[in-house]
Order: C-alpha cells, then sequence, then structure tokens
C-alpha cells in the first residue's frame, strides 16, 4: 500500500486546485496555506481564476530603475575612456575614414637612363594612353622556349586581348552577333587523343570552310554572300560571283546614290577548353563568337549548314542581343569564353588556346611621343589614389556583385542538371535579375568616368579628357576650375615634357659606357714601373720556389739513385 507523501513533498499545482475547491465549497472558509518549501502563496484574487496568469517581468520601483541606469552609464562611460586612450597609444586602431595618401614627389632629373613618359593614342576607340617605363638592368638572358607548348589557362594576356577585339568589332562593325560552341563526338575524341590531329586544325579547317560561305553565300538557303562589292554612278564593280544581285537597289533610288560595300571578311574569335565530365575524361570543346547573322527565317537552314561544315559533332549556335554595345561583348568575351580564369577545369590544351581573326584584332596603341617621365608617375599615383577613394565602394560592390552572379549561374546549372529543367528555380532567377539590375546601375556609374587608371598608366577617353589631364599637369598653380575626376594637384608640382630620349640614353648604353669607363680606370692605374715591379715580384718568388724544392730533393732524397 502507498504511503502518502510529506505535505511540504507534494505538487503546488494539487494544492492550488484543492483549495480552489475548498474555497468554492466554503468561501467565507479562511484557508492558511502552511510555509513549506516548493509552495507559491497565492492571493485572493489569483485565487479563483479560471486562466492562467501570463508571466511578465516584475515592475521595478524607482529607486532600483534609477540605481541600473547609473550603473549602465558608467560602465559605458568607462569604456568609452578606455577606447580613447587606445586609440591615442596605438594599443588598437579605431576605424579611421580613407583618405588620399600624400605621396612623396620627386620629380626625376631630365636625362636619367631608361626612365621615360610615353603618350600613344588608340584612333578607333578615341583614347589616349600616357604610362611610365622604366627600364631594368640587363640580367641573364630569358630561359629557351623548346618542347611542345602546353597551357592549364587563359593568361592576362590573352584575356586583354579577346577584350579588346570584343570592343573593336562593336565599335567599327557594329559587334559580334552569334555565339557557338562546338563539340567532338566520340570518334574525334580518339583521334585527338591519339594524336591523328588537333582541335587547332580542325577549327582551322572549318573556318576556311566558314569563310567561303560567309562571301559566296549559301544558294540552296537563299543566304546571300558577304564579298566585296561597290556600286557608285550606275556602275557594280565588285569582288562577288558573276552575276551577284543586291535585293532592294532599284527601290533605293538612282544609282549614283547608292554606295554598298561588303569587306568579305568574316571577324570571330574563338577559346578551347577541355575539361573533365562526370567519368573523368577529356570533355573538348571550343567556344566562338563571330560576326555573321541572318534572318530568323533562314535560321535553322543557316544552322544546319554550318554544323554539317563543321562535321566533328555538334555545333550550339545562339544570337546575341544588343550587338552594338561594347561593354556587352566585352563581358561576353570574359564570362562565355574565360569564365574558367584561375581555375583548373580548362584543362590542358597543346598548341593554341585561342584565335581571333586578322580583321577581328584590334589595331594596337600608335606612340604620339615619348619623352622624359620628369613627374609624371607621381601624378598618375595620385589620380589613382584619388579614384580609389572617391569611387573605392562602386568597385568593391562591383567585384561583389560579380562574385555574386557567376555563383548563382553556377547554382542554376547544378539545379537544371538535379531537375532535368531548361530553367532555373525561380528564386534564383529572381536573385540573378536583382544582382544584375543593381550590376547594371553600378556599371554604369563608372563607365561615366573619363578616365581609366592603375597605379602605372591613365587611359583617357576621348579628347577632352586628354586635353584636361594635360592642362592639369603642366599648370603651374592649382586652378578651382578642375575636373571632378582630378584631384587637387600641390603647387610646385609641374610636368616638364622635356626632349624626347635618344638611343644613347637608353640604361643599357648607359651601363656599357660605365663599364668602358672602369675598365679604362684600370687600364690607366697600371704604369710600365707598376708592370716591372710586378714581374720583378714573381721571378722572386719563382726562383725562390725553384730553391726550396732543391733542398727537399736533396735532403729527403726524392729523384737520387
Amino acid at each position: 500500500m502507498n504511503q502518502p507523501r510529506p505535505l511540504g513533498l507534494c505538487d503546488p499545482n494539487l494544492i492550488n486546485q484543492a483549495i480552489q475547491r475548498a474555497g468554492a465549497v466554503v468561501p467565507a472558509l479562511p484557508v492558511v496555506l502552511p510555509a513549506t518549501p516548493g509552495v507559491l502563496a497565492i492571493s485572493a484574487a489569483d485565487r479563483y481564476r479560471l486562466v492562467k496568469a501570463a508571466k511578465s517581468p516584475t515592475k521595478e520601483d524607482d529607486v532600483a530603475f534609477a540605481a541600473k541606469r547609473q550603473f549602465f552609464l558608467d560602465r559605458q562611460s568607462g569604456a568609452m575612456a578606455r577606447h580613447e586612450h587606445t586609440q591615442k597609444t596605438g594599443e588598437i586602431l579605431g576605424y579611421q575614414p580613407p583618405t588620399e595618401i600624400d605621396h612623396q614627389r620627386e620629380n626625376v632629373a631630365h636625362g636619367t637612363p631608361g626612365a621615360t613618359c610615353i603618350i600613344e593614342r588608340r584612333k578607333w576607340a578615341n583614347e589616349y594612353r600616357v604610362r611610365t617605363e622604366v627600364e631594368t638592368t640587363a640580367g641573364n638572358e630569358p630561359p629557351e622556349n623548346s618542347g611542345p607548348r602546353i597551357t592549364v589557362d587563359l593568361s592576362d594576356r590573352a584575356i586583354r586581348a579577346m577584350a579588346d577585339s570584343a570592343a573593336y568589332v562593336a565599335a567599327v562593325r557594329g559587334g559580334y552577333t552569334t555565339f557557338t560552341t562546338l563539340t567532338f563526338n566520340d570518334e574525334q575524341r580518339a583521334k585527338l587523343a591519339a594524336g591523328e590531329t588537333s582541335i587547332q586544325r580542325e577549327l582551322s579547317r572549318c573556318m576556311d570552310s566558314w569563310q567561303k560561305m560567309y562571301q559566296r553565300g549559301m544558294k540552296r538557303e537563299g543566304i546571300e554572300g558577304n564579298g566585296s562589292a561597290k556600286i557608285v554612278r550606275g556602275k557594280f564593280s565588285g569582288l562577288g560571283r558573276s552575276g551577284h544581285s543586291f535585293k532592294g537597289v532599284k527601290a533605293a533610288g538612282p544609282w549614283s546614290s547608292i554606295d554598298i560595300k561588303r569587306d568579305g571578311k568574316l571577324d570571330y574569335l574563338w577559346v578551347v577548353e577541355v575539361p573533365k565530365n562526370k567519368d573523368g575524361e577529356d570533355n573538348p570543346h571550343c567556344h566562338l563568337l563571330m560576326r555573321w547573322r541572318v534572318p530568323g527565317n533562314q535560321f535553322r537552314a543557316w544552322a544546319g549548314r554550318l554544323e554539317k561544315a563543321w562535321g566533328q559533332g555538334f555545333a550550339h549556335i545562339e544570337k546575341i542581343k544588343k550587338g552594338g554595345s561594347a561593354g556587352a561583348y566585352i563581358a561576353k568575351a570574359a564570362g562565355y569564353l574565360c569564365k574558367a580564369q584561375g581555375k583548373s577545369d580548362q584543362g590542358e590544351v597543346r598548341g593554341n588556346r585561342y584565335g581571333i581573326s586578322e580583321s577581328a584584332r584590334a589595331p594596337g596603341w600608335e606612340t604620339l611621343t615619348k619623352t622624359q617621365i620628369d613627374c609624371m608617375s607621381q601624378l598618375i599615383a595620385d589620380i589613382y589614389d584619388h579614384l580609389s577613394v572617391k569611387h573605392g565602394p562602386d568597385y568593391r560592390e562591383r567585384s561583389k556583385l560579380n562574385r555574386s552572379r557567376q555563383s548563382l549561374l553556377e547554382k542554376g546549372k547544378a539545379d537544371r542538371a538535379k531537375t532535368g529543367k531548361k530553367t532555373a528555380a525561380d528564386w534564383i532567377t529572381r536573385q540573378r535579375k536583382k544582382i544584375e539590375s543593381r550590376l547594371k546601375k553600378v556599371r554604369a556609374t563608372l563607365d561615366a568616368l573619363p578616365v581609366r587608371c592603375n597605379q602605372y598608366q591613365i587611359i583617357l577617353k576621348g579628347d577632352d579628357a586628354f586635353a584636361e589631364f594635360m592642362a592639369w599637369s603642366s599648370a603651374p598653380k592649382h586652378s578651382e576650375k578642375i575636373p571632378y575626376w582630378l584631384p587637387v594637384k600641390p603647387e610646385g608640382v609641374v610636368f616638364n615634357p622635356g626632349t624626347y630620349p635618344k638611343a644613347r640614353q637608353r640604361r643599357y648604353f648607359h651601363e656599357l659606357r660605365e663599364k668602358f669607363r672602369l675598365s679604362k680606370i684600370k687600364r690607366q692605374m697600371i704604369t710600365d714601373e707598376l708592370s716591372g715591379a710586378i714581374v720583378d715580384q714573381y721571378l722572386d718568388f719563382r726562383n725562390a720556389a725553384l730553391s726550396m724544392w732543391q733542398q727537399y730533393q736533396w735532403c729527403a732524397g726524392v729523384g737520387s739513385e
């Protein structure tokens, strides 16, 4: 039989329920709760509540509240005092807003060997470049390039060349219009692995075939060619096929006002990738941008003809929108063609990793002048520092948005592979569009700047920006009307171009002349008397050595019979 537990160990809820039942039967009966541990006292009002009271903090009196508040204020003031002390002593550096660096401005004296300032121009982009060049000492020769050329990723020079090509074609010819991915079937992969052929050889053969199609046209598909042609003053002359007709010539007006020009050159650039597939095997393919587009009703026939001419596998062809935007094509070149920069999934490629047609190569910089460097290096460094402080948040946000966009693209690709759908999840699409919208605004802000700059060179967009920069750099005093993208130049810092450096002022010839001078001094230091003394010392030493050897032979009996 169970023994009843003592009252002090009972559940408080059971005791409260018993009190409520007792009060309901005899309301006037006074109930005294024994002072036992673990039992809570209940007021007469709360004793008959049918709903459990909500938990809330106990209200403090004014004295306790004032004491607590004073305690927190004292702690806060003490923490601030310690923070200010550490800032003064340098133990802990607090947040300091970015400020421009005060460079030590030292003008390079005129005639200094190997230090020059080069001003160049790129006509097709209407850009000027001012850069500094300091020759290094003549050291050892570079290692010899021999053996097969194998690369694992695109170099910075390759990315720059493709970006310049995209900008050049966009500025001069309206931009690339088609993006193509060329793949290899199993048979061709086996030939590539066996060394019977190469990716570059197949690409050259394919591009030669496409070049002819581009010039001659496709008669069966009804696509006209793009051979060079010109109609002037009612006469026809060209490099196309004989009897070539141009639609809409008569409707355009009299022939004397018609001027049809077709260069007959297919602009393209390609890059090779050899990543690993899911089975760990090489998956070679090529990405290609070209300037060739046909009407929508001829697209399927045209794409099928191009794929047949490729003949190595599939050819996935897409149209590129907004062909007139140079920035869009730079993004295409950097995004589509250089997407694996710095990663190992581009794979090893033997031979050329990328190629650009001759007509699509951006012309290089044309040298306008080459002069003494003077203070130009310090001026360029000041502009770079000024832009980094003023537009640093925009540059950092652009980098962050580009990383987020690339991460979402990879997530979308993984999601499509997992679900088997053609589109990614809705949240990925919405987030990507949001990031792209913000990225477009940030790019527009930075593109509006008439300058691109690093620590060693500055690129100026347009004649006005170049004129403003030269006027600012050569002004002896500070002007209040300087452009917003130029910093305040201290007085006394003036760019003095000087003369065009000649060949004898190069670093190599300077070191060669110094070497000849030291050699001449050494020769002049050795006079006839000094030479005679040296000869006498040598003869004395030889005679002494021979005498000592003869004495050694006589004492030791060496060589005696």
